[in-house]
């Protein structure tokens, strides 16, 4: 048992390799809080290791971390995020894969975890700015594949899945739906589809 530098008192600590460049630290820690127990996974990403998002495939279809884990061939997987329970199984925070945007933040989960071209990791604000360029001028957009705030308007790709856009636009006063394909309105509709 030692004591660390804080006042806390850390109970029981250990560590194992995940894969080459990965390891899984676990650790039971006591202080003024109360009891924390925690894992901490460090990547040495000099070597080949690689950091990247997972999902479902879709950001409105929810499955256990494990299976999208499994999916992608990962090592390791955090749950980092809040999502749509019950409901549309979205996340609420951003997601990035391989440097293509999958989903903006829905207003209020604007942190990330991010990793910088360094290989520094570290936690940051993301915010998302989109503007639509209409026949009638430019429309800034407040959300891509994700629940559409209040007054707020929303892109929806492949990427959202087959979820109902219902369930990101319930309690809208108002609601129009615009279907572009290759560029051009396919359909405009009073209700989300």
């Amino acid at each position: 048992i030692c004591v660390e530098p804080a006042g806390g008192l850390e109970t029981a600590k250990s560590s194992r390799p995940v894969a080459p460049g990965v390891q899984l630290t676990s650790f039971d820690r006591y202080d003024a809080e109360g009891w924390l127990r925690a894992d901490a996974l460090t990547a040495d990403l000099s070597g080949g290791v690689t950091v990247d998002y997972v999902n479902s495939g879709a950001v409105s279809r929810a499955e256990p971390l494990r299976a999208a884990a499994d999916r992608t061939r990962a090592v390791a997987a955090v749950n980092g995020d809040f999502f749509d329970i019950n409901n549309s199984g979205a996340a609420q925070g951003i997601g990035i894969r391989d440097g293509e945007l999958i989903q903006s933040a829905v207003s209020g989960h604007r942190n990330a975890v991010a990793v910088t071209s360094e290989g520094i990791g570290r936690v940051v604000e993301v915010n998302f700015d989109g503007i639509a360029t209409l026949p009638t001028g430019p429309v800034t957009l407040t959300q891509f594949n994700n629940l559409v705030q209040a007054d707020g308007v929303g892109v929806f790709t492949a990427l959202w899945g087959t979820y109902t856009r219902e369930r990101a636009v319930a309690g809208a006063a108002r609601v129009t739906e615009v279907a572009v394909v290759d560029g051009r309105v396919a359909r405009v509709d009073a209700a989300a589809g």
